[in-house]
């Protein structure tokens, strides 16, 4: 996933991959749902994440933001959520088919990125890529509403 894929790889982008705040119920009802997202407690991604959409749009939002626990990962990010150490924005196809989580917030526009499938310009014209490329563009492809967080999906296939 990203908005701005390298200019060295060639491809085409598959879907829209949206994010969205959400927390553990657990965590909801001990903290107040209801509590503007200032008051909340963050779980944030850490300085080697700064160039996530998510890193920046945080640092936006709640400038003053002192997080509970910073991640060099979204999978910890998403973990320790669904444990109940706060809140956090996480990409709708990882965090929807969760029952651990709820959604605190819609998805976010500008935390949209595209989900591409690339590879390098030499490489394009190999049958066996050019197999794989197409069949991962329509296996994927099958999965855009969930990327885009339009639905709530029990599991991804």
């Amino acid at each position: 996933p990203t908005a701005d894929p390298p200019e060295t790889l060639v491809g085409r982008r598959v879907a829209d991959v949206a994010t969205a705040v959400y927390a553990s119920s657990g965590y909801l009802e001990r903290a107040g749902g209801g509590r503007p997202l200032e008051e909340q407690s963050w779980i944030a991604p850490d300085d080697s994440l700064a160039h996530l959409p998510s890193a920046r749009w945080l640092r936006r939002t709640l400038p003053g933001l002192e997080p509970v626990i910073e991640c060099n990962s979204v999978a910890a990010m998403h973990v320790l959520a669904r444990g109940g150490a706060g809140l956090a924005p996480i990409p709708c196809f990882l965090a929807d088919p969760d029952p651990g989580l709820e959604r605190v917030t819609p998805p976010i526009p500008e935390l949209s990125v595209g989900l591409w499938l690339l590879t390098h310009r030499d490489l394009r014209r190999v049958a066996r890529i050019r197999a794989l490329l197409d069949f991962l563009h329509m296996a994927l492809g099958h999965q855009k509403a969930c990327f885009a967080g339009e639905v709530r999906q029990e599991s991804m296939p």
